[in-house]
């Protein structure tokens, strides 16, 4: 303890250079009219994580190291500096997925049109990257709420290069996420696993199209640069605030949020940052478009401060509350699944993948974390700590993540 307190103390001491200047690369190579440009990149984590499962009870620990993260993309321009593509791949171990491909062209400053597969514009927060996060990987809001990638048409002014003023993204989606990642609450409620159609290894079923509108509109005041948390230029305050929905037209029950409405408004001060989120899930109830009810609700609160350009502190509350109509209709369906088994060996493994269909009423993340970051924003250590509770009709269960990971970035 007395070492590692030494460590900070005279990291805080080092003289304030342009550490925030500092960085690897980019690598690119360009034809001399700039209609052709490539540009490689590449984010790694490998993180060490320890896991303390239902604290106090007859629960467990596990503890394990992994590559978390390996994700190569290119990006550049096509024929023209209008056209602009990418590329973004995951090859970590066990996880070999398509992530972005799409194309994206400028028609006017205030103007641009995309197609392909990336995340939908479904809060500022989760359009930004996972590599400008200010703890270790994302909150339990996103597992339920997303967003997620899919494929699809937009129109935008910027999207995770948003401008001064008004932003906005706009567009036409699928609806069926091209990951099993973020956006499967629904999905574990109901006892499934969701699979996933861009994995390149075991890839899912084909994706179906129910398309899905999502727009996001926000106004950021100030010069704040909103694509990510972390107050990087320090100055005065200044603001972004924004709201996001995304309407399935014909969503799958047990998979899909029919309507999802989410404000958020993110605030920076002298290197102190204030984020905060609020969202809204319906579920269908019938044939109808208009046949929908509140499924569930969602928080996420954060806050970092940048100490010399070095050290980051950041702490983070998120809450996601489920209603009893929609943990109802879970166990009602996973009782009428297993009653229609027409053999022992077949039912007893319907009640073991239903066992906690229609179970967790709440869940809760409270989380601190501390960020070193070794090379401008490049390299970082990142380290938090996070108490999880999960509540459920036989009482609250209490889990502990202890999680360090370093990350190259360029």
């Amino acid at each position: 303890m007395i070492r590692h307190t030494a460590t900070l103390l005279v990291l805080l001491a080092l003289p304030r250079t342009a550490a925030a200047e500092e960085r690897i690369g980019p690598f690119s190579v360009s034809s001399e009219d700039g209609r052709w440009s490539l540009t490689p990149g590449l984010a790694l984590q490998l993180r060490y994580q320890l896991d303390a499962r239902e604290v106090g009870e007859e629960g467990d620990t596990d503890g394990f190291v992994e590559a978390r993260r390996v994700r190569p993309t290119l990006r550049g321009a096509l024929l023209s500096k209008e056209l602009g593509y990418y590329l973004h791949l995951s090859t970590a171990p066990g996880s070999i997925e398509l992530m972005d491909a799409y194309l994206d062209y400028t028609l006017r400053p205030w103007l641009r049109a995309r197609a392909g597969q990336w995340k939908i514009p479904f809060t500022r927060y989760r359009t930004g990257s996972f590599k400008d996060l200010t703890l270790v990987d994302w909150p339990v809001v996103t597992t339920y709420f997303g967003a997620e990638r899919q494929m699809g048409l937009a129109l935008h002014n910027g999207y995770e290069k948003p401008p001064a003023g008004l932003q906005y993204e706009a567009g036409v989606f699928t609806g069926v996420n091209a990951r099993a990642s973020h956006a499967v609450g629904l999905s574990r409620l109901f006892g499934e696993t969701p699979a996933s159609p861009s994995d390149l290894a075991d890839p899912g079923p084909r994706a179906g199209v129910h398309p899905e509108l999502v727009a996001h509109l926000a106004y950021n005041l100030a010069g704040i640069d909103p694509s990510r948390d972390t107050d990087w230029e320090g100055g005065p305050l200044r603001l972004s605030a924004g709201v996001s929905a995304a309407w399935d037209l014909d969503p799958d029950p047990q998979a899909d949020l029919a309507l999802r409405l989410a404000p958020e408004v993110l605030l920076k001060l002298l290197r102190l940052s204030l984020f905060g989120a609020f969202y809204v899930g319906f579920v269908r109830t019938g044939d109808g478009v208009g046949d929908q009810r509140l499924g569930m609700l969602g928080g996420v609160f954060q806050t970092s401060y940048l100490f010399r350009e070095q050290l980051e502190l950041a702490l983070r509350y998120a809450i996601v509350q489920n209603d009893a109509g929609l943990l109802q209709d879970a166990r009602d369906r996973a009782r009428a699944l297993i009653e229609a088994a027409t053999d022992l060996q077949e039912r007893s493994a319907l009640e073991k993948r239903y066992a906690k269909a229609g179970t967790v009423q709440r869940e809760h993340e409270t989380a601190i974390g501390l960020n070193v970051y070794l090379i401008g924003r490049s390299l970082k250590l990142q380290t938090d700590l996070s108490w999880l509770a999960h509540d459920t009709a036989a009482g609250r269960k209490h889990d502990l993540r202890f999680r360090t990971q370093l990350q190259l970035a360029f």
